[in-house]
């Protein structure tokens, strides 16, 4: 929305400028965007509020590193964080990393491909 003082448009949101120099990453989401029925502005939006709150919940539940004698105690708070992690998760275990890596590589190498 925009806000007319007389003189010239002022936008009533601030803006953040995002670019995004792979075609095929911005086709995505125009897609994705549409598939929900949204405005790209609004899509884009939302998935970083869902990142920022994603980020922060990791930041609270991160275990300070140990200081010398405080290993004992920095064990158990790290297996009470992996039995909250596990919690979280249904009981279900932490995805291979390794896996996700190499599906995540994999799917970069076919849409370079794709570019070509």
């Amino acid at each position: 929305m925009e806000v007319d003082n007389g003189e010239k448009r002022i936008p009533k949101w601030p803006r953040l400028d995002v670019y995004i120099p792979d075609q095929q990453v911005r086709r995505r989401i125009k897609l994705a965007a549409i598939k929900r029925y949204m405005r790209v502005s609004q899509y884009c939006l939302e998935a970083i509020l869902e990142r920022l709150e994603e980020d922060e919940i990791l930041e609270k539940e991160t275990p300070e590193v140990a200081q010398e004698g405080e290993e004992e105690t920095t064990v158990e708070e790290l297996r009470n964080w992996q039995e909250m992690v596990k919690t979280k998760l249904g009981g279900r275990p932490l995805p291979d990393s390794a896996d996700l890596l190499s599906r995540l590589r994999e799917e970069r190498t076919r849409e370079i491909a794709d570019l070509c």
